[in-house]
């Protein structure tokens, strides 16, 4: 039925084009769901944890993950218009990088000599996380922003 719906119909690139980053991001979260990694288990939230009596959701938000003998601590915090700006700690600290992909982007940012990591701009939305560091792959995800 379907096939006789679309009987003669052009399918033209220019017309409808992929939008950038989607033919990248696509392969990536195939990648993510495919590595030898271990899957960072969720240890705090505090969107989740907030005390009797707090009005409000001001400020930012801390969430704590733990894969083995590593934990991730990471704090989001609204930049306005939707956007997010994200800062991090990896303990102990390893030479690596995080990526971080949310809906058509993802960027890379490089642990340093702390474990610290931020990404200046992201957009909220479900995130999925990946750190690479010199003896662990670590997977978190999806992530709700």
């Amino acid at each position: 039925m379907l096939s006789s719906a679309l009987e003669g119909f052009e399918f033209d690139e220019a017309d409808d084009p992929v939008p950038p980053g989607v033919d990248e991001n696509s392969k990536w979260l195939h990648t993510f769901t495919q590595l030898d990694a271990e899957l960072a288990e969720l240890v705090s939230d505090s969107a989740t944890s907030r005390p009797v009596g707090v009005r409000g959701s001001g400020g930012s938000r801390r969430i704590t993950y733990a894969a083995d003998d590593v934990e991730i601590e990471i704090e989001v915090a609204a930049i306005g218009q939707g956007n997010l700006a994200i800062s991090g700690q990896v303990l102990p600290s390893m030479d690596g990088e995080v990526r971080i992909v949310v809906a058509d982007a993802s960027q890379t940012a490089l642990i340093d000599e702390f474990g610290r990591f931020r990404f200046g701009q992201i957009s909220a939305g479900l995130a999925l996380v990946v750190i690479e560091g010199e003896s662990h792959t670590i997977r978190i995800g999806p992530v709700p922003l």
